[in-house]
This record gives C-alpha cells, structure tokens and sequence, in this order.
C-alpha cells in the first residue's frame, strides 16, 4: 500500500511540473505584443479527441500544444524527439533472410572479443 502511495504521490508531483512548465510555455507563446497566424491542418478525428483528452488533462488546449511542439522543434533543429522506423529497411532483412538459408556461408564467432578482433584486423 505505501507502494502505491509514493507512486501516485510522485506521480502527481511530475504531473504539477510537466503542467507548470507547459504553462510557462504558455505564457512566452501567447505574449501580447505577437502577431499570430493560422495553420490549419488535417488529422483522424479519434486522433484530435484523444490529443484533446490528453491536453486538457495537463490544463491547456491542442493550440497551445502544437505552439510548444513547433518552439521545441525550432530550439531542437528538428523533430524534438526522435522519429524512425523500428523496422530494418529492405537491404537488411534480405540478409537476415539469406543469412537464415545459407547458415554455412559467412562468418561466425563464439563471443564478442573474436568479433572484435575480426572487426580490428578488417
């Protein structure tokens, strides 16, 4: 039971930082002496309403998100996370399939130091 007690006591301290800093960003997005513009974008309805369930779970609109998520991505250069295909590309998983086929062919080591070694003398 103090298990679950620490864990939701933690819980709803991260909780309070997550939305003090979301609506710090707030503030610094929406400072009066902006001028605003409008984009406007299309998305799966069940995606809007669970983004819509989740913002106001942390006190502030899909607008104010999207305006966090496009800062982030001006402070990072980038995506502000990372974004890629768990999946291997083509090139790799034919030769994970003609490595299966052909067990004889290539090479094969008992532990990493003798893949090491082969990689260091390549």
């Amino acid at each position: 039971m103090l298990y679950i007690y620490l864990y939701a006591k933690v819980y709803t301290m991260y909780t309070y930082y997550v939305v003090n800093v979301i609506q710090y960003c707030h503030r610094r997005v929406y400072r009066k002496d902006m001028k605003s513009a409008t984009i406007n974008i299309r998305v799966p309805e069940d995606v809007k309403e669970e983004a819509k369930s989740t913002y106001e779970q942390l006190g502030i609109d899909i607008s104010t998100a999207i305006n966090v998520f496009l800062r982030k991505s001006i402070e990072y250069g980038g995506f502000p996370f990372d974004v890629r295909s768990d999946r291997p590309n083509k090139e790799t998983l034919e030769a994970i399939e003609e490595s299966f086929e052909h067990p004889d062919k290539g090479v094969r080591f008992k532990n990493s130091e003798e893949l090491r070694n082969f990689l260091n003398e390549l």
